[in-house]
């Protein structure tokens, strides 16, 4: 999970909002070279798959300063994989009832 701690201490910490994720992720995917978003893919495919909800509420607590519920956390990990493959169909402040 080395790739989702660095977004979230480097791109996603506390001094950044939910409605600037969109930007933050399209700088990752900018600066980082192939293998970090390739990488960052994988993580939240197999964070997914697993449901291991606590692994995004824990590395968000320790890297970017925020509290995730065990929801929020889901709702997170898929809209962040899906801004990682290019679908930008889905918007942020349909997710924030969930949160």
């Amino acid at each position: 999970m080395k790739t989702i701690e660095y977004f979230f201490d480097c791109y996603f910490n506390m001094s950044a909002d939910y409605d600037e994720i969109e930007k933050l992720v399209k700088e990752f995917k900018d600066i980082e070279i192939e293998k970090y978003v390739v990488a960052l893919e994988k993580e939240l495919i197999e964070i997914i798959k697993s449901e291991n909800w606590n692994a995004i509420i824990e590395i968000a607590h320790d890297k970017g300063g925020r509290i995730l519920s065990t929801k929020k956390a889901e709702m997170f990990s898929r809209f962040l994989y899906c801004l990682i493959k290019g679908d930008t169909n889905i918007n942020i402040q349909d997710l924030y009832g969930d949160f």
